[in-house]
């Protein structure tokens, strides 16, 4: 994913497949992604989205962040967050 988000950065880049926490979601967005998808963790806990957005605005606040945007594409672009420096 962070290949063809660099190569094509004006190109939205959708992180699917593997979402089942918010550090696997901010994983995808550091490496590019625009939005995340938490697809098959949904059957297993039907308010996996739900948490997974909660700890995604976890790591926004630890790290004075507005946006899940201001996370997407490290190391390229955004500043550096570690998906465990959550709060």
């Amino acid at each position: 994913m962070h290949e063809v988000a660099r190569a094509l950065p004006e190109l939205p880049v959708l992180g699917v497949g593997g979402v089942r926490s918010g550090d696997d979601a901010v994983r995808m967005l550091l490496a590019g992604a625009w939005a995340v998808q938490v697809g098959t963790a949904t059957l297993i806990d039907p308010a996996a989205p739900i948490e997974v957005a909660r700890q995604i605005a976890r790591v926004l606040r630890a790290h004075d962040l507005r946006s899940p945007a201001d996370l997407r594409g490290w190391p390229t672009g955004a500043r550096r967050v570690a998906p465990q420096d959550r709060a």
